[in-house]
């Protein structure tokens, strides 16, 4: 029996045995959050299966019959790694180039199941801060230039005779 299932059925233990302690079972379902469908709901439980029915259970299996083959969630894989193509234009090529027809909300499932749903960031950081990196570029050019056309300009004083006239 794994932690959760133990926790679960401690918790519903004791909205039941308070319940039956009280003897006032919309105060019991008040005090700890439970409707009280739901509280007669886990005592017919309790009563029919003892704790074994307290355990919560999701209501879909867990491997479905529509989910992925293996095949294609590595195809799936292989061109987010390779192409680094969102869920849309995945679908469309694996379509179109291996003949793999997939919703783009299988391919959701399939990167978030390999925690692969945000493409990598370094597609993303050059474009980052491109208004600070135009502006950094635009005062290194106007240094250089300013640098190179003043070495010009007293380069042509001094060839003219005329040091003295050229200040910056």
């Amino acid at each position: 029996m794994t932690f959760q299932a133990k926790r679960d059925i401690s918790k519903k233990l004791r909205v039941l045995t308070h319940g039956i302690k009280s003897g006032n079972i919309s105060k019991t379902c008040r005090y700890f959050g439970v409707s009280r469908e739901t509280y007669y709901k886990w005592k017919r439980a309790y009563e029919s299966e003892g704790e074994r029915g307290l355990i919560s259970s999701k209501p879909c299996p867990r491997y479905p019959k529509i989910r992925i083959p293996k095949h294609g969630e590595n195809k799936i894989l292989y061109v987010r790694r390779t192409y680094h193509f969102g869920q849309q234009r995945s679908a469309w090529y694996l379509q179109r180039y291996h003949k793999i027809k997939v919703s783009e909300d299988g391919i959701r499932g399939v990167l978030l199941r390999h925690s692969m749903s945000r493409r990598p960031n370094a597609l993303f950081s050059r474009f980052k801060n491109l208004g600070q990196m135009k502006r950094q570029l635009f005062v290194k050019i106007l240094k250089w230039l300013q640098g190179t056309v003043s070495s010009f300009i007293v380069m042509i004083a001094r060839v003219c005779g005329h040091p003295q006239q050229v200040t910056f």
